[in-house]
C-alpha cells in the first residue's frame, strides 16, 4: 500500500538479519543491491554475502570505495552503460578477481537483447560475465547458455494469482514456473554440444516485495 502511494518504504534492519540467518541455514547467499551509499551505510552492520552494483551506479566512486571495504563478491550491472563507462569502474575495483559484470538491458523489444554482449564483456575485461534478466518473458535466460553465462541475475514474485504489482513486475518470474525454467535450462545446455556448457549455471533470484 505504501509503495502505491509512492510512499517511501523501509525494511526494519532487524529483517535483513534474521533473513540473512534464514539464508544461512538453507545454506543459500544473500547480497545487496546498492544505488545510493546511504542505504549502503543503514546497513553496514548486516555481513551480506555479496553486493550488487546498480548501473545507474556504476560510476559512484563513494559507493565504490565503500565496496572495496568489504572485499566480498561484486557484481556490476552494466545497464545501458557503455564500454568506456563500465571500464572507468572496473578500474577503480582492487580486486578484479571479486567481480562479475552483468550484461542487463532495459527493453522489452528482442532487437535490443545483444546477448552477444556477454561474450564481449568477457573478451575486453577478461572477468566473469552474467545475464541480468529484464525482459517479459523467460526466453532470453534461455538463449543466455549459449553464451555461457557465469550468473543469472532474474526477479521472482509470488505466483500469477496474486494480484498486486510488484516493483519489476513485467519482468518478474512467478516462483510456480521455476521448475519449468531449469528443465529448459538443462534441455538448452543438452543442445548446445560445440563447446562446454556451464549446466550448473548458478540463478540468484532478488525476492522482490511481498
Amino acid at each position: 500500500k505504501k509503495f502505491e502511494k509512492k510512499i517511501d518504504f523501509k525494511l526494519p534492519l532487524g529483517f535483513y538479519k534474521e533473513t540473512l540467518n534464514k539464508a544461512k541455514k538453507y545454506k543459500k547467499k544473500l547480497g545487496l543491491a546498492i544505488l545510493d551509499i546511504d542505504t549502503a551505510k543503514e546497513l553496514d552492520s548486516v555481513n551480506f554475502d555479496f553486493y550488487k552494483l546498480l548501473s545507474s551506479a556504476i560510476n559512484k566512486k563513494e559507493i565504490i570505495a565503500y565496496l572495496n571495504k568489504k572485499k566480498k563478491p561484486i557484481f556490476i550491472s552494466t545497464g545501458l552503460s557503455k564500454l568506456h563507462e563500465i571500464k572507468k569502474s572496473f578500474n577503480q575495483f582492487h580486486d578484479k578477481k571479486n567481480i562479475t559484470l552483468l550484461h542487463t538491458n532495459f527493453s522489452y523489444d528482442p532487437k535490443d537483447l545483444n546477448l552477444s554482449r556477454i561474450n564481449l564483456l568477457r573478451k575486453v575485461f577478461k572477468t566473469k560475465v552474467g545475464y541480468g534478466h529484464h525482459f517479459s518473458n523467460i526466453s532470453p535466460i534461455i538463449y543466455s547458455v549459449f553464451f555461457n553465462p557465469d550468473f543469472v541475475f532474474a526477479y521472482i514474485k509470488k505466483n500469477k494469482i496474486n494480484k498486486r504489482k510488484y516493483p519489476d513486475d513485467k519482468h518478474a518470474i512467478c516462483i510456480n514456473d521455476l521448475k519449468n525454467l531449469n528443465e529448459k535450462l538443462l534441455i538448452a545446455s543438452q543442445m548446445y554440444k560445440s563447446k562446454k556448457v556451464n549446466t550448473k549455471m548458478k540463478i540468484s533470484f532478488r525476492n522482490i516485495r511481498k
